[in-house]
């Protein structure tokens, strides 16, 4: 269990894909207006990424080398379609919203990412690293929603909080999202420095 633990904390902080390794930023900046968005897609990356981790890892001593990469893509497109398919079916209104982002998770760094060492691991670690990979994708998600939604409009899943004329709109541009990511970001990097530091001592 200890090892388990051990591994998730690695994977979720000190090697959090949007926020150690820089990946899939641009979808995570364009849905993350609003908690409803960036909650479901969140939750559709964790999907994408653990469903694809385990079949990669299943199948891949059956695959040549040389068409690997381009398997690990169908088959990480094959998971972001079925997403796309439930979201059009039960929750239309997201699916509009979510628009081309969500296509984007197939292409992204992170998928492929995941895609790597899924090639490498048993189906157990598979699952695991998808779920850690896209558990820490899914918190920052959720963080940089709840800021740029309540802040930037004044509203939780559309709810009305506050007057929307006390609100920083600015927030809700790509100039505010890369802003807010900036500072979420220098704020991770003082965290890691600071648990580093107490594990040395």
């Amino acid at each position: 269990m200890k090892k388990v633990v051990a591994f998730l904390k690695k994977s979720v902080v000190f090697e959090n894909s949007a926020l150690v390794l820089m990946l899939g930023l641009c979808p995570l900046l364009a849905v993350s207006k609003s908690m409803t968005d960036g909650i479901l897609f969140g939750v559709c990356a964790v999907f994408v990424l653990v469903s694809s981790g385990v079949i990669i890892s299943l199948i891949t001593k059956l695959i040549p080398d040389k068409i690997k990469t381009a398997v690990c893509m169908v088959t990480a497109a094959f998971f972001v379609a079925v997403a796309e398919l439930l979201l059009h079916a039960f929750l239309p209104d997201v699916f509009d919203s979510l628009g081309i982002y969500l296509p984007l998770l197939t292409v992204s760094g992170i998928a492929f990412k995941n895609a790597e060492t899924a090639e490498k691991a048993l189906v157990g670690t598979a699952a695991l690293t998808g779920l850690a990979t896209g558990t820490g994708y899914f918190a920052l998600l959720v963080v940089m929603s709840f800021i740029r939604e309540l802040f930037g409009n004044g509203t939780l899943f559309g709810m009305r909080i506050f007057s929307e004329d006390y609100a920083a709109l600015v927030l809700l541009s790509p100039a505010g999202a890369l802003l807010l990511f900036g500072f979420i970001l220098a704020l991770f990097k003082k965290l890691i420095s600071y648990l580093k530091e107490k594990e040395e001592n």
